[in-house]
């Protein structure tokens, strides 16, 4: 393509030479804006599913990377997010069963000591208050009959409490440890998909820089892909012609062997380049050209370019 610039700038230099004609064609190129496809991390390229040439769509898988690190990777998350989970559960859940069957006897046989100290308190009571018996005793069963009554208070508050699960702050700070495993498993996961790397773009496969058992660095490229959208018209416009050229004009583009077709100017460079050998002067002001670029209007049509195939630009 680059060995085409210098072949334009004699043609154009020429054209400067003689009395302009402002309708005389334009030589240009095809030229490209390629898709370069690559894998997130690095790998051993395992699978490759295009060749040079082949026409791949959107979506569809291009190259697949090994993934048995990935896979160490996903399963230890798991196994992580697992232990978190039941962590958080236990917090919540309390004593375990036997625990909790150990406190509730122990109630039983408080509550049946307080119904004890209960008879007994009221049957000294009643000896006391006949004169049978000393009021010294009855204090003392009152006294016991209390604390039976203070210990199944307190055997209650603690099978409450066994039943209970952890503090608050004790089991908020596990659901967060719970879900942020959850969500690196989920990158983890994410990051095994990454392995198999699909094309974004519709195109034609450029070029294959990594064939099946080589292997690919981080950010490298596998292939290039080029679309139909990428492809473009660059030529050169003489200082005289330029005022006939505004941005999103239509102009044609001839090719040999070929129907003309059409395409639209989307870029005129803003400063000029020379035709080389130059010094500015108001005679070889002609020599003075503008870089321009156009894009086909037909993709159907765009797709039978190749970059670096020459070609004419005149105005309809």
């Amino acid at each position: 393509m680059k060995a085409l610039i210098p072949f334009l700038f004699v043609s154009l230099a020429l054209m400067g030479a003689c009395t302009p004609d402002t309708n005389a064609p334009l030589p240009g190129y095809v030229e490209g804006d390629w898709r370069y496809l690559a894998a997130p991390s690095a790998g051993w390229l395992e699978q490759l599913t295009v060749a040079e040439g082949d026409q791949v769509d959107a979506g569809a898988l291009a190259f697949r990377l090994d993934t048995d690190f990935q896979e160490l990777q996903v399963a230890q998350a798991e196994a992580r997010r697992r232990q978190a989970v039941e962590r958080r559960e236990d917090l919540r859940s309390g004593a375990r069963p036997q625990e909790l069957a150990a406190i509730e006897a122990e109630l039983e046989e408080a509550r049946a000591n307080l119904k004890f100290a209960a008879i007994e308190r009221k049957r000294w009571l009643k000896l006391a208050a006949e004169g049978l018996a000393p009021t010294d005793t009855a204090d003392q069963v009152t006294q016991r009959w209390e604390a039976a009554r203070a210990r199944v208070r307190t055997v209650e508050a603690k099978l409450a409490s066994a039943r209970l699960g952890a503090r608050p702050h004790r089991q908020a700070a596990a659901e967060a440890e719970a879900e942020a495993l959850a969500q690196e498993n989920a990158m983890a996961q994410w990051q095994a998909e990454q392995r198999a790397v699909a094309s974004r773009v519709g195109g034609r496969v450029e070029r294959v820089f990594y064939r099946p058992g080589e292997f690919v660095p981080a950010g490298s490229p596998v292939l290039a892909i080029l679309p139909p959208e990428g492809i473009k018209i660059r030529f050169y416009i003489p200082e005289p012609q330029l005022a006939r050229f505004q941005k999103g004009q239509e102009v044609i583009v001839s090719r040999d062997g070929a129907p003309p077709i059409k395409a639209r100017l989307n870029f005129i460079a803003s400063e000029a380049e020379y035709t080389p050998p130059v010094i500015y002067s108001v005679e070889n002001s002609g020599k003075l050209v503008f870089m321009a670029e156009a894009r086909p209007l037909d993709v159907a049509t765009a797709v039978t370019l190749h970059p670096g195939q020459p070609v004419t630009v005149t105005l309809p």
